[in-house]
């Protein structure tokens, strides 16, 4: 049996040269060397193998680090970013509510201001008339007479066709009476009245004023037709 030789030689030198009969002492020792060879150039070709492998690791060890470095400085820059992006968001949340707040205290004044521009913008019919010099009643008549306003229920108005091109404006007025029967020690309110009539605005007075300028020139080639 081969192994009964063969496997006390290994546990005994780590290795087995076979050793043929007749072989001559030079033969086994040539026969070793070459098996030594070979058995070396197998192991240098095993461990450049393992050294190759090794080299791959590293370098695939040193791009995965690589990466991981890169990955963590694009974590940190969207984290800058991030931050900034939310303490902006807070910075335009408090802008809007100053900006609200500013609207708030701001609104009453520009409601009053809207009313006094439109109170200073607007001219009674009486104003009108002095500027064409008239008097307001006849100005009144004027344009009741071409069908341009009608009077009801105390209060002058435009008719339709006039009504929405901005020649006018209603503005009331308030009155209030005390009651006679006040004795000076408690105070005793009367009754408010309210009066509503009519303003025109600088559309309206420039409308007026070319309407009599028209009919003043009518009127005047009547006349020097007349005369002719």
């Amino acid at each position: 049996n081969d192994t009964s030789v063969v496997l006390p030689q290994i546990r005994k030198t780590g290795g087995y040269i076979p050793v043929h009969e007749g072989e001559s002492e030079e033969e086994t020792i040539r026969n070793a060397e070459e098996i030594l060879r070979a058995t070396l150039k197998k192991k240098e070709e095993l461990l450049e193998q393992q050294k190759k492998l090794l080299h791959q690791q590293e370098v695939q060890l040193g791009l995965d680090k690589k990466l991981i470095g890169e990955q963590d400085v694009e974590i940190r820059r969207l984290n800058g970013v991030l931050d900034e992006q939310t303490r902006w968001a807070s910075i335009q949340g408090e802008n809007v509510i100053n900006l609200e707040k500013q609207v708030d205290g701001l609104m009453p004044k520009a409601i009053y201001s809207d009313n006094v521009l439109d109170s200073v913008s607007c001219f009674t019919t009486t104003q009108v008339a002095k500027e064409l010099g008239i008097t307001a009643q006849e100005l009144n008549r004027s344009l009741c007479a071409l069908h341009i306003q009608y009077y009801q229920s105390g209060q002058y108005m435009l008719y339709a066709e006039y009504a929405h091109m901005g020649l006018a404006k209603s503005r009331t007025r308030y009155n209030a009476f005390l009651d006679p029967k006040c004795d000076g020690r408690k105070e005793k309110m009367g009754k408010a009245v309210t009066h509503t009539y009519l303003v025109w605005t600088e559309k309206g007075r420039k409308f007026i004023h070319d309407l009599a300028h028209r009919f003043w020139e009518l009127a005047e080639l009547y006349e020097v037709k007349n005369l002719g």
